[in-house]
């Protein structure tokens, strides 16, 4: 797709000095979008007037993703991912395992959740956790270490 992107750029810009200004004009719209497709931008929004949050990606200048009510939500999770990335056979240990620490708002009841942070430091990702679970009243649960976990507020 990057080479898709690249090939019609340098089409748009080659079309453009031959004179062909519809033709260069429809190239460079496709390299647009051909690009925001590599890129694959995305990200989280908080509406705090009516209390709603979406996972949205964006395509040009429009966001799409579907508003959910953040009262659906009871518990902000802290889960430990292991990534295990292969080395060198001839190295003195075969695989390397990086670990990475996910935020969560979860909703157990319909089995949703919606990925907010991931840090590589686990006292970071705690200290965001408990500012978001108590920003939010929201319960929150560390499931790598025991006696870390608050209950949510009821409302």
């Amino acid at each position: 797709m990057a080479m898709i992107f690249l090939c019609s750029l340098i089409s748009a810009i080659k079309v453009l000095f031959m004179g062909e200004y519809l033709g260069s004009f429809i190239l460079l719209i496709i390299s647009v979008i051909l690009i925001n497709v590599v890129l694959d931008f995305h990200g989280i929004e908080v509406d705090t007037l009516v209390h709603k949050i979406r996972d949205y990606k964006a395509i040009l200048w429009f966001r799409i993703g579907k508003w959910q009510n953040m009262n659906d939500f009871r518990w902000i999770h802290l889960k430990q991912d292991n990534v295990v990335v292969r080395t060198s056979e001839y190295a003195e240990h075969q695989s390397e395992t990086f670990h990475y620490y996910h935020i969560k708002l979860v909703d157990e009841i319909n089995k949703r959740e919606i990925f907010l942070a991931e840090y590589k430091n686990y006292y970071r990702a705690l200290h965001i956790s408990r500012q978001v679970a108590s920003a939010t009243g929201l319960g929150f649960r560390d499931f790598l270490k025991a006696g870390n976990s608050l209950a949510p507020r009821i409302s």
